[in-house]
């Protein structure tokens, strides 16, 4: 039977090699105390609506014309007799069988950075996105009844869900292995409260919100996190002792939003002086990419946000775009190798998770912001929580009765 690694390496799943590690995964989940994951897609919503309602009619739009091409998923586990976790990498490369349209801009950054179309559409495991019919051919639902498994899996186990900026991430799991997605957010709510019951925690805003982190994109979190864990000897932090719709306001800069802008553009003029692009900095991105006469290199940023003596950098190994641009996703390897400090699928879902262990060392009651998902140039979280106003879709329902006949 094929093997898993269970170190910092990664095991790509291909449709060639899906089969005989179904079995490994589930096992490696049913070990696990989280999940983190991500996705790498073919576009993302240019406009952010005001309302959160318009906001998700717009995105879901995107996501059920748009394709998935990866995801990762990364297995969190206590080491048993000692204070480390153990962290599983798996990448499964994915082709969708439906006919599907591509953001050009997405699909230029994603070539340059390394994403391997080719391999992709020669060895990603085939799938047929949103709600299937009855003669859907069974050899493109592997994906699908493996995620029907996993959600057995997390609901016996009561196993969280780990995100980074995570909604569209979650959005494009649910069209490709579930069903289209449902008309209204409401709706959508009820199927992922029913779907993932030990919740989902999102990273970035456990950063921004609970820490108050002025810098929460993905590749800069994991990097402070990494080097905090550094100073303080620890491989990885211990294991924490603790184990309706929400109705948005207009998109309206609060105080607390201005004075953030205010902060930021005086520190980027500050930064700019000494050789750093404020822009990178603050966002984990810029608009003039890799050709940015000014420094993106983390290692230099952190020193600079965090005192350090000022020295000559060498150029960094660490991750340098951010997971919150969907677009903006650097090289990621291919193949069963070594767990690379660059984007990709499997390495976002691992700097994910790396980041939510540390958070657990550092935040008093993790489990008070669970289901709180970030949301993009707004104050407050989307809140997953069910209402008495509405029900789950019809096609969530008749899973959820095959899954749990049961219930």
């Amino acid at each position: 039977m094929a093997q898993i690694n269970n170190t910092l390496d990664f095991t790509e799943v291909t449709g060639d090699s899906i089969k005989g590690l179904i079995d490994p995964i589930l096992d490696t989940i049913r070990q696990a105390h989280y999940i983190a994951v991500d996705t790498e897609f073919s576009g993302h919503c240019p406009v952010i609506a005001k309302h959160m309602d318009q906001r998700y009619r717009s995105i879901a739009d995107v996501v059920r014309t748009h394709t998935l091409f990866s995801f990762g998923l990364t297995a969190i586990s206590a080491q048993p007799s000692s204070n480390n976790y153990q962290f599983t990498n798996l990448e499964f490369l994915t082709r969708n069988q439906h006919s599907f349209e591509v953001d050009p801009s997405n699909i230029k950054f994603l070539a340059e950075n390394g994403l391997d179309f080719a391999r992709i559409f020669e060895r990603g495991i085939p799938f047929s996105s949103g709600t299937l019919d009855q003669g859907t051919n069974n050899k493109d639902q592997v994906l699908r009844q493996l995620w029907h498994e996993i959600l057995k899996t997390i609901k016996d186990q009561r196993i969280p869900i780990i995100v980074h900026n995570g909604l569209l991430d979650i959005m494009y799991l649910y069209q490709s292995f579930f069903a289209t997605l449902p008309t209204a957010l409401s709706t959508f709510i009820e199927d992922l409260v029913e779907m993932f019951p030990a919740g989902i925690y999102d990273t970035k805003y456990l950063a921004a919100s609970v820490l108050g982190e002025s810098k929460s994109f993905l590749a800069y979190q994991y990097c402070k996190c990494l080097r905090l864990a550094s100073w303080q000897g620890q491989v990885l932090p211990p294991l924490s002792p603790s184990s309706s719709t929400t109705q948005l306001e207009d998109d309206i800069e609060s105080p607390a939003m201005k004075r953030r802008k205010r902060i930021k553009k005086n520190d980027t003029s500050k930064m700019a002086k000494e050789g750093i692009c404020g822009s990178y900095s603050q966002n984990g991105w810029c608009k003039g990419g890799k050709g940015c006469p000014l420094s993106h290199d983390l290692d230099r940023i952190l020193d600079y946000d965090l005192g350090a003596p000022r020295k000559e950098h060498k150029p960094s190994t660490e991750p340098s775009t951010d997971k919150d641009q969907e677009h903006t996703k650097e090289k990621g390897t291919t193949g069963t190798g070594s767990l690379r400090r660059d984007h990709s699928a499997h390495f976002d879902a691992y700097m994910t998770a790396f980041i939510f262990c540390h958070f657990l060392s550092t935040i008093d009651d993790v489990s008070l912001h669970i289901n709180k998902l970030n949301l993009m140039r707004l104050d407050i979280p989307l809140h997953l929580k069910q209402s008495q106003y509405s029900k789950p879709s019809t096609e969530w329902t008749r899973i959820k009765a095959l899954l749990w006949p049961s219930i």
